[in-house]
C-alpha cells in the first residue's frame, strides 16, 4: 500500500466515525424531548419538576417553619470530634452513618 493511499483512506475512516457517532447523540436528543414533552400534559408531577424545570402544572409544596428536633446521644453513637462552629457541640456518627450535632459528654476537652 503506498503513502498515497493511505492519505486517501483517512478521511473516509473519520467519516464513519463521525456517522457512528450521529445515531446516539440523535437518540438521546430524541428520547430528552419525548422525556419532557410527556412531562407537560395533565397528571401531577412531583415538586421538583417545579423548581427544577418550571412546570406549572407541576405539583407545590408550600414552606414550612419549625425546626429539627435535638438528637439525643445513644450509647451506640461513636464520637468524631467537636463541632468548629459551635463551641460546646459535638459531631456524633451513629451507627447508620449519619452524622448529627449534640451536647459534647461531660469532661470533653476540645483540642
Amino acid at each position: 500500500m503506498l503513502a498515497a493511499d493511505v492519505v486517501a483512506s483517512a478521511p473516509k475512516r473519520r467519516g464513519r466515525a463521525r456517522r457512528c457517532l450521529r445515531l446516539p447523540a440523535r437518540l438521546a436528543v430524541l428520547s430528552c424531548v419525548g422525556i419532557l414533552s410527556g412531562c407537560t400534559g395533565g397528571g401531577d408531577l412531583p415538586p421538583v419538576f417545579n423548581a427544577v424545570f418550571g412546570l406549572r402544572n407541576a405539583r407545590a409544596v408550600p414552606h414550612e417553619v419549625g425546626t429539627i428536633p435535638e438528637r439525643q446521644v445513644s450509647a451506640r453513637d461513636h464520637l468524631i470530634g467537636g463541632a468548629a462552629n459551635d463551641p460546646g457541640s459535638c459531631i456524633y456518627n451513629d451507627t447508620a452513618g449519619r452524622r448529627f450535632k449534640a451536647a459534647c459528654p461531660d469532661g470533653y476537652e476540645i483540642p
